[in-house]
């Protein structure tokens, strides 16, 4: 490889470890928010909850998955509870 490439192979290494660091973040603010078991989750409450942007969340299919499944959960229990 030539020293031109480099560059791009370390801003792409950069970007995959700010992904997997704004993931976790997210998985944290879900687990957090699963064991509250009192406010919504949704985007905006995990948006805020793990201090990460909305749009980013909405960018990332497999994060707004766990969110939907994390809120069906949620009520699940709540119904298992009345």
């Amino acid at each position: 490889m030539n020293r031109a490439g480099a560059p791009l192979e370390t801003l792409h290494k950069n970007g995959q470890r700010r992904r997997q660091a704004t993931v976790a973040k997210v998985n944290a603010a879900l687990e957090h928010m699963a064991n509250q078991r009192t406010d919504p989750i949704n985007v905006s409450s995990v948006a805020r909850t793990a201090g990460v942007s909305r749009t980013w969340i909405r960018g990332e299919p497999s994060v707004v998955l766990a969110i939907a499944e994390a809120e069906v959960e949620r009520l699940r229990q709540a119904l298992d509870h009345t």
